[in-house]
């Protein structure tokens, strides 16, 4: 187990963050204490508060960080077992699987099933012999619960009680109905029992009747995201009167208010015998690619399917979320992104040396990582450009006063364009300099999203439609962020500490620079870019 997350091969900095994410110094839950496990919560808390009652604050009731897992089945032994090792894996991450078995039911040599869209449709057999699927489904959750058992954690096939068809109240009645026209109900109740004792929960995309007790097969396009929603959802307490204390008590101490409280979605991981996205393709910015990307999916069994599927959870998950797509022998790579919150490659570096080595060490489809994203937009004016949500962005993300009117000023001459993303969560900003260099002035990402994958989203964009001829930049010799610059640089020159009251301060520069496919720049050139680079005045006070 300890060979498995080493390997995932984080740095110093990606460890830091994923001890602050997922908050391990807290202990973890226990079944003997009731008391944690039903805490009141946050927000009755504040309403009773509000009432001018007793404080309800939780006693530090701890998270539960999950992961949504799409399992394609069967698998061959060893993948089942390489996939069983690496969710448990997962687990000692204190991160909580809980799956959704996608099972191939047997079906007769004749039939026409095949992978496209089978997420958004009921299998044949399950219209066919309703009992047969059911075993299939039942037979499939309980290896697959064996196979994590015998990889070191307790897991409990759960094919009923947790998905819910709101039928007729009198079965007599029903007219039976077509299932997809009934409201879904999720009940927590199963997961909780699970979850709050560290057993992984194997689950069977089997819908019960809620008064007529039938079962019914529920297409994955609606299991899996029905159930990231449920998850990811805060009950509200609008309808509690805030005078009454009994109710708000009530509320706050209610296990299923409490539990979803505590349930922090942030990943599907859809491990298949297919793998990624083809292409390759390492990342997905869902926001700004998606429909380009299902045209160029069109006929790709299953691939399209797999990203339909991950924009539909994907938009119900916290905005931080991501999916992973992965074949059965790949699952590796997916603790790898736990511990990174990356792509398995860097999608900003060329492809080239180590980067299209790492791709080809993964197998024929690599992992794909995707993200609901951010949408970009090309500012070519500062008549375009919100100043102040810019100078709160480069602030933030640089820690350091701007000196807005001088900056803002040479920007109106010098600009060339802006990349923004989203709302100001990330910019960079390309200038014009001496004979037409095109200079990077400023790349930022909010601290609120970095390691969201923006930095890359933005480089992309910048390299391929920006400044794809050439570019330069500079940054401090002491700056953090060099290792990355340097790896997506063509060349760099560090400059000797500049002389005492000259340039924008003591501390030396790194000037970098990238160059068009196939091109490298003269020794002439080198020193116009160092020109450049160095006359461009402090931006910070």
């Amino acid at each position: 187990m300890a060979a498995r997350i080493l390997e995932a091969g984080p740095s110093p900095r990606e460890a830091a963050s994923y001890l602050r994410r997922y908050d391990l110094k807290r202990p973890p839950p226990t079944a003997d204490d009731p008391g944690t496990l039903a805490a009141p919560t946050t927000a009755a808390a504040a309403i009773q508060a509000q009432a001018g009652g007793p404080s309800l604050t939780p006693s530090h009731a701890p998270p539960i960080h999950i992961a949504l897992v799409q399992l394609q089945w069967p698998l061959p032994a060893h993948h089942a077992a390489q996939v069983a090792a690496d969710l448990v894996a997962l687990q000692r991450l204190a991160v909580n699987p809980v799956l959704v078995v996608d099972v191939d039911p047997p079906v007769p040599a004749a039939s026409v099933d095949t992978e496209e869209g089978r997420s958004t449709r009921v299998p044949d057999l399950a219209a066919r012999d309703p009992r047969a699927f059911r075993t299939a489904q039942l037979d499939a959750c309980g290896h697959v619960a064996r196979y994590l058992h015998a990889a070191g954690t307790p897991a409990r096939p759960v094919a009923s009680g947790v998905y819910h068809l709101l039928d007729g109240e009198d079965p007599a009645t029903d007219l039976s109905p077509d299932p997809a026209d009934l409201p879904l109900h999720i009940d927590l109740a199963p997961l909780q029992a699970c979850l709050t004792r560290g057993t992984v929960p194997v689950l069977a995309p089997l819908a019960q009747t809620w008064h007529g007790s039938r079962y019914s097969a529920l297409p994955l396009s609606r299991a899996v995201p029905a159930l990231a929603a449920r998850l990811a959802a805060t009950p509200q307490h609008a309808r509690l009167s805030a005078t009454d204390p009994r109710a708000l008590a009530r509320a706050a101490h209610d296990p299923d208010r409490a539990f979803v409280r505590r349930c922090l979605p942030s990943k599907l991981i859809v491990v298949n015998r297919r793998g990624g996205l083809p292409g390759p393709t390492p990342f997905v910015n869902l926001a700004q690619d998606r429909e380009v990307l299902d045209a160029a999916l069109e006929g790709a069994d299953g691939a399209r399917d797999d990203l339909a599927q991950a924009h539909r959870v994907l938009a119900v998950l916290p905005p931080s979320a991501t999916a992973v797509i992965a074949a059965a022998e790949s699952s590796r790579a997916v603790v790898s992104h736990y511990l990174t919150d990356k792509p398995l490659v860097a999608v900003s570096l060329p492809t080239r040396g180590s980067a299209a080595a790492a791709v080809a060490d993964a197998g024929p489809v690599p992992p794909t990582v995707l993200r609901l994203g951010v949408p970009l937009r090309v500012a070519q004016s500062m008549r375009d450009v919100d100043s102040a949500k810019l100078a709160r962005l480069l602030e933030s993300s640089f820690g350091r006063r701007l000196d807005r009117a001088a900056f803002f000023a040479r920007l109106e001459h010098q600009l060339s364009a802006v990349i923004i993303a989203g709302d100001y969560v990330g910019a960079a900003i390309v200038t014009t300099e001496g004979e037409g260099i095109q200079y990077l002035d400023k790349f930022a990402v909010s601290p609120a999203v970095q390691s969201g994958g923006v930095a890359d989203i933005l480089w992309l964009t910048l390299r391929g439609e920006v400044a794809a001829d050439h570019l330069v930049w500079r940054s401090r010799a002491s700056n953090k962020v060099n290792p990355w610059y340097f790896a997506r640089s063509d060349g760099m020159i560090k400059l000797p500490p500049p002389v005492e009251g000259g340039g924008a301060g003591k501390e030396p520069w790194t000037v970098f620079w990238y160059c068009g496919a196939g091109r490298a720049p003269d020794a002439d050139r080198i020193d116009a870019y160092v020109a450049a680079a160095s006359a461009v005045p402090a931006s910070f006070v």
